[in-house]
């Protein structure tokens, strides 16, 4: 018998993604995680499309039976709410009482968000600065989300009988998963079903934020409409092939996909990390990309050639410890769950 018992606490993360959800607990003892369980729940695609309160039920009814297949231990939770539905922006502000703060902010989200400050829950922190002499302004990143969401997810955990102990972003959860505690400018990419979040940390603060509206489905589309298959056929393509390199026979399968990536995505990666470096003056150090698409055959090696910046697949299990016998299904899976393992290791 231990003569000091060990603290342990376990939060359950969740995510409520747009093809599945996820859910993942964490025991912390100490400074160290263990994971508890994991599970995934793939929506039906023809619900997902469907009214939003038959939407709705399928998530509640969902999120039940994995938390049953599961076997989780704990009704505590921590959720994110979907990057598409935050704003997320850093603005320069003269230096001012803190008393005023509150004010200002509620002020800039009144210019900048096309809705009722009433009805949006607003948060915010000053970026730390190295330079304190002569400082006349400081940086300010706000993030803000319409008050129905919010309550929308909050009542979608209360029918599934959990406690909401945290509601946060998707891109705190990321950071808190794959960013190294070392100082550097990191850009994750989250490819997603439907959306793909770009995220510039520089010292662990997110000084950018991107959400673009293509996705896997828009690869997959393409595919489609490019080979006249079916989805599911599509999808497999898109699985198997990747994208071209100049040694291979290009597939139609292939060149669609690498459309999508080339015209859309990188484009736009170009002028977010130019817009990053006019601002901030600095490079970027690194490149993580996530999510469902993030083991597309050749992605890396792809973004690395055109971007010249070193990229890497995340791994957000790197803080866990777990048997080494799940080693193989947690690899397998993994680039999916960068948010909902950030979600839990949310805990004091």
């Amino acid at each position: 018998m231990p003569i000091f018992k060990r603290k342990k606490t376990s939060i359950l993360g969740i995510e409520l993604g747009s093809s599945a959800i996820k859910v993942v607990e964490l025991e912390k003892t100490n400074q160290h995680f263990q994971l508890v369980t994991y599970g995934i729940a793939k929506h039906d695609r023809a619900v997902i499309e469907s009214s939003a309160q038959l939407n709705k039920q399928h998530r509640i009814d969902s999120l039940r039976r994995i938390l049953n297949e599961a076997r989780v231990t704990t009704h505590k939770v921590v959720a994110a709410l979907p990057a598409i539905n935050v704003f997320h922006t850093t603005i320069e502000l003269p230096l001012m009482p803190d008393k005023d703060m509150d004010s200002a902010i509620h002020w800039e989200v009144k210019r900048l968000i096309p809705l009722p400050v009433d009805k949006m829950s607003i948060d915010w922190h000053i970026i730390p600065t190295n330079n304190q002499t002569e400082k006349k302004s400081m940086r300010v990143i706000i993030t803000a989300a319409p008050k129905e969401i919010i309550n929308h997810y909050m009542e979608i955990f209360k029918q599934a009988n959990l406690q909401l102990v945290g509601l946060e972003t998707e891109i705190n959860a990321m950071r808190r998963s794959l960013i190294s505690e070392q100082p550097g400018n990191y850009l994750v990419i989250d490819f997603g079903a439907t959306n793909t979040n770009i995220v510039i940390f520089a010292d662990q603060v997110p000084m950018m934020v991107r959400n673009v509206e293509i996705g896997g489905e828009t690869i997959t589309m393409n595919i489609v409409n490019a080979m006249q298959v079916t989805t599911d056929r599509a999808e497999q393509f898109r699985n198997s092939l990747g994208i071209p390199t100049k040694d291979d026979a290009p597939h139609p399968a292939a060149r669609a996909i690498q459309f999508v990536i080339d015209s859309m995505i990188i484009k736009e990666l170009e002028r977010f990390i130019q817009t990053f470096k006019n601002t901030e003056h600095k490079n970027i150090d690194q490149v993580i990309i996530t999510g469902g698409c993030a083991h597309l055959k050749n992605l890396p090696e792809h973004l690395e050639k055109i971007l010249k910046i070193n990229v890497s697949i995340g791994n957000p299990w790197q803080k866990i410890q777990y048997a080494q016998d799940l080693e193989p299904d947690l690899a397998a899976i993994g680039s999916e769950m960068a948010v909902v393992i950030g979600l839990a290791l949310k805990q004091k």
